[in-house]
């Protein structure tokens, strides 16, 4: 594989430009179209993959499975959607060799408030398609992704497909059948055809009451807002979500950050109107995170925002507008002394992390790239901070960290989004950081006074992944707070990797790559805290199947209100046309970076993975002259097959995921039934409550579409379901007035809930309240609220006689 690598060096440095020191290095770009431009691209990639010899099963397995795609799944899927039966059996060589779908064997798996889980076994021979088709009243989605091949011959291959069908029933409620089928395909003169279809087991989930979600997208005025395409890096290209109440009015406000101006949109009790120029603020571009968080102690939320911009920008980097208390803000700029150069600014996160009165700031500096930029092999100079913590002094002054503070001595994280979180109940702020470049994703622990240490190994946390969001919740009423992470992991690369099991010489640098990917290309993680300062990877046992493959930051809520954390999920990278890029993306990844992850070669020497990064020059996906900063962005935006608009997606058309713990440790994934798998390019979520009436509604920040395509940025999902809650909001006169870092905990029965409270994590904020699902009982069962404040002080509240409760710090 180094032998292929070296090959291909020189070509590449050529075509785009790279720096290679010569001193006409800077001359060997052209002024070509960007169309002309992202075609060479794409020929580059694909000769490069190609022309590998140690690709060459890899490839030919692709390349069967883009044939069955075209001949077979593409086809089948637009037959049911259109529940077409003469489509549907003209794709198989015998009709006889087929499942039914209108037989088979159904055991209940459960049956929790009115959606009903079955596993279903169905029959072979006659399909019965008619009769099934018959059955609904619309085929809503028919998803077929290819997960396994094994190439027997030129002519047979056996196929697994993951398939997701969902469906209306004439009672119009919603059903969905889902599970792995086995495809035997043949191919003829005509193209391939499917010899025989088989099952063991699917899925079976079906609603009997409507879904707990409703679009209101509309009704509360959120149509108007601006929509920009994407012109920043692939996941990069999502910007700033606060939900909270920056007024005092108890009714919960909103801040969008987009490339364009901001928009501060104020709750007017029946839908939200922009404030932004009224409130005194300036059109703010390119706002990245931000927050509504009482900055100065005096008792209001101010505006803090994060700006993807270099350091030079005249814009600043980071601002603050002080909240004058009269809808009115005050700008203050140039706010964080800094003592070295930083890179541009991504996720922010904030919290008192040395518990003196004053919340400080976290940022992250990544840097404009992300992990399809080759980031996964670059250095970062000494000179060059990765990560930077400020602490408030008061007075809109601050300190940056000293040197020595292991946030700031570590200089090789890519940081993607971050949340501020007590993890171990110490009482003091500890930080989770999530990177993006597949290689690390740092755990500081605070060690007091605001001072962080990294977690080692021992701590159970030490994950690596092209790593999207993390987020905190006591998702077992244990007490503890456990962590789940999300990552994009293309369905491209798990097939490659499974499909080449056992066909790889034991031992190689390419079996080792393929093992790798096998066992830590992931899409989420749920580690569980054990209580001793370890955790443990639980997600093998936890059922968080059906995510899609290009996850976006979820979070922690409880829509269905029964006292347990269920957890949601945006998905969807880059949709835009039929083609897809996954497949060539991750093979020429695998080639050129993959190597890194494993090590040493068989031979013993250590793989030359720095010719191929941007810092010595070289990487196909690195910043470059004509690609900019993110060469495949600037292809998908770019490649157009045969008309005038784009025609490829990346991880794209993917549904979100909707999680309902099921209190046994496990999850059931119902976003489908619950009315939420949207498919526009989710970014991150906020679970929030819009009108008050105790039940968490969600607002989801969509990354902006793709060029030639649109969708709204902001999408405000309403909770209908009934049920009792109880929402916990603190306030402290002697500062950090919303109590940011104190753990409430309700003592219902003999059940037991505790919730954080939290600020911004990574680019999202919701209100900094406790919120529980009161299950089948109301206020007067619950006995008693603990509050743990930040520092250690506890609390404790009996007289509970309202959904709504407010507690002061004694």
């Amino acid at each position: 594989m180094t032998r292929v690598m070296n090959a291909f060096l020189p070509a590449l440095i050529l075509t785009y430009g790279c720096s290679t020191g010569s001193e006409d290095s800077s001359q060997q770009s052209t002024d070509i179209s960007p169309e002309t431009w992202a075609e060479n691209y794409h020929q580059e990639l694909t000769q490069l993959v190609e022309s590998s010899e140690d690709f060459a099963q890899i490839n030919a397995l692709e390349k069967t499975v883009a044939n069955v795609k075209q001949d077979i799944l593409k086809p089948l899927a637009n037959a049911l959607t259109s529940r077409d039966a003469e489509a549907y059996e003209s794709l198989f060589a015998n009709a006889t060799e087929q499942i039914s779908w209108m037989g088979g064997t159904h055991s209940e798996v459960r049956n929790t408030q009115g959606l009903v889980e079955q596993r279903w076994t169905p029959d072979s021979g006659d399909s019965n398609i008619s009769s099934f088709f018959d059955s609904v009243t619309s085929i809503d989605a028919a998803d077929l992704k290819v997960v396994d091949i094994e190439n027997q011959s030129a002519d047979l291959a056996v196929v697994t497909v993951e398939s997701d069908i969902r469906t209306t029933l004439s009672s119009g409620f919603r059903q969905q059948i889902r599970g792995h089928l086995t495809f035997t395909c043949t191919k003829s003169d005509g193209g391939w055809k499917i010899s025989s279809l088989v099952s063991a087991a699917l899925e079976k989930n079906t609603a009997e009451r409507a879904p707990a979600y409703r679009d209101m997208t509309a009704e509360l005025g959120l149509t108007s807002l601006p929509v920009e395409d994407r012109k920043e890096a692939i996941r990069r290209g999502g910007y700033a979500l606060v939900v909270a109440d920056y007024d005092q009015d108890g009714m919960t406000d909103m801040l969008v950050g987009n490339y364009g101006p901001i928009n501060l949109l104020r709750n007017t009790g029946s839908g939200f109107e922009d404030v932004t120029a009224a409130a005194g603020l300036d059109p703010e571009e390119v706002i990245k995170g931000a927050g509504f968080v009482d900055m100065d102690n005096d008792g209001d939320r101010d505006i803090v925002m994060l700006r993807f911009t270099d350091s030079d920008d005249a814009r600043g980097d980071f601002v603050i507008y002080e909240n004058d208390g009269d809808g009115t803000f005050t700008k203050h700029t140039d706010l964080l002394p800094r003592r070295r150069q930083y890179d541009t600014p991504m996720p922010l996160s904030m919290g008192d992390y040395n518990n003196d009165g004053w919340i400080d700031i976290y940022i992250g500096f990544p840097g404009v790239r992300d992990f399809t930029s080759g980031i996964n092999g670059s250095e970062r100079p000494d000179w060059q901070a990765s990560q930077g913590i400020w602490f408030n002094q008061g007075n809109w002054t601050f300190e940056e960290a000293a040197d020595d503070n292991a946030v700031v001595s570590d200089n090789d994280t890519y940081s993607h989004a971050a949340a501020s979180t007590d993890l171990d109940g110490d009482g003091w702020i500890d930080l989770l950081v999530v990177d993006d470049s597949g290689r690390i994703n740092p755990v500081f622990r605070n060690s007091g006074t605001g001072n962080f240490e990294t977690l080692g190994q021992e701590s159970g946390l030490h994950y690596t992944g092209m790593s999207m969001g993390v987020t905190t919740g006591d998702f077992n009423n244990d007490g503890l707070l456990d962590i789940m992470s999300s990552h994009v992991a293309l369905n491209a690369g798990s097939r490659i990797a499974y499909s080449m099991d056992g066909l790889t010489e034991q031992g190689t640098t390419l079996d080792r790559l393929m093992e790798h990917v096998r066992n830590k290309y992931v899409d989420l993680q749920l580690f569980v805290n054990n209580g001793d300062g370890t955790f443990t990877d639980i997600t093998a046992n936890a059922n968080l199947n059906w995510s899609g493959e290009a996850a976006g930051a979820g979070e922690w809520l409880d829509y269905n209100h029964d006292g347990l954390l269920d957890y949601y999920l945006p998905n969807g990278l880059y949709s835009s046309g039929d083609d897809s890029l996954d497949s060539l993306f991750t093979r020429a990844d695998f080639l050129l970076f993959g190597p890194s992850a494993i090590g040493e070669a068989e031979s013993g020497e250590t793989i030359p993975f720095n010719i191929m990064n941007d810092v010595s020059g070289g990487a196909i996906f690195s910043k470059s002259e004509e690609g900019g900063a993110n060469p495949v962005l600037t292809l998908l935006r770019n490649y157009k097959k045969g008309g005038d608009k784009p025609t490829m997606s990346f991880g794209g058309k993917q549904h979100n995921a909707l999680y309902r713990n099921n209190g046994d440790g496990t999850f059931t994934e119902v976003a489908f039934l619950e009315g939420v798998d949207r498919v526009e390019d989710g970014y991150i979520i906020a679970p929030v409550d819009i009108d008050g009436d105790g039940k968490q509604d969600m607002v989801m920040r969509n990354t902006d579409p793709a060029l030639g395509y649109s969708y709204q940025p902001v999408i405000a999902l309403h909770n209908e379901m009934d049920g009792n809650t109880l929402t916990v909001k603190l306030h402290s006169a002697a500062g950090n007035t919303d109590g940011l870092g104190a753990r409430v905990t309700a003592y219902i029965g003999d059940s037991i809930q505790s919730r954080e409270i939290r600020s911004v994590n990574g680019a999202v904020q919701a209100e900094p309240v406790a919120y529980f699902g009161l299950g089948s009982n109301d206020i007067s069962n619950v006995d008693k609220i603990v509050v743990t404040w930040p520092g250690g002080h506890q609390q404790e509240v009996t007289d509970i006689t309202s959904g709504m409760l407010r507690i002061d710090k004694e």
